[in-house]
């Protein structure tokens, strides 16, 4: 009979505990969603980052400080004041650095292109001075000028491939209001956004 009585207590224990956690989860124990960005700051940063996108600017360079100035930066700034938590102010962060990114792939697509465009203005007078002057080498070559075209190209579709991969998903979660940051732009400007800059 004891036996029977320990057999039973054990039978409603494990009952007991098999009830327990089988009960439906009370809102503490639901799982928190991350906080959302505000709806006015979503949308501020959303602009900015259409504007970094499609900005194709060439920054000044002045007692070796570069000057941006126009819309873009304009709308960084705007998405800045709406910035209220610390989450908002990093996206800020990540947004300046994203368009220091893009304003280097202008300038590096700028270079490339005037390199190009000199060496087919040169090419006349380089062939010229290769007929009076049959001892010394053709520079450039038409070989030359087409060697460095298809270098521009590969060029600038592994920057707008970048470029792509980093503003599509940004785009997506500003949409979205999450505060997360998609992995090619934290990639693309070197890690997660530096403390020691502006914000």
């Amino acid at each position: 009979m004891p036996a029977a009585k320990k057999l039973v207590a054990t039978v409603v224990v494990l009952l007991v505990a098999l009830l327990a956690s089988c009960r439906k989860p009370t809102q503490k124990q639901l799982p928190q969603e991350p906080p959302k960005l505000g709806d006015t700051y979503a949308k501020a940063a959303l602009l900015a980052l259409l504007a970094i996108q499609s900005d194709a600017s060439i920054p000044e360079s002045r007692h070796g400080e570069k000057l941006v100035t126009g819309s873009t930066q304009s709308k960084i700034d705007a998405a800045d004041v709406e910035a209220t938590t610390t989450e908002e102010e990093s996206i800020t962060k990540v947004l300046r650095q994203i368009y220091e990114k893009k304003l280097e792939h202008n300038s590096l697509r700028r270079a490339e292109g005037n390199l190009l465009d000199t060496m087919i203005k040169n090419y006349p007078g380089a062939v010229e001075y290769h007929r009076v002057f049959p001892n010394q080498p053709l520079i450039p070559t038409k070989a030359d000028i087409r060697e460095r075209a298809a270098k521009n190209d590969r060029d600038s579709a592994e920057m707008s491939k970048r470029e792509a991969e980093c503003f599509e998903p940004f785009a997506q979660m500003l949409r979205a209001r999450l505060p997360l940051i998609p992995k090619p732009c934290t990639e693309w400007i070197g890690g997660p956004p530096s403390q020691d800059g502006q914000k």
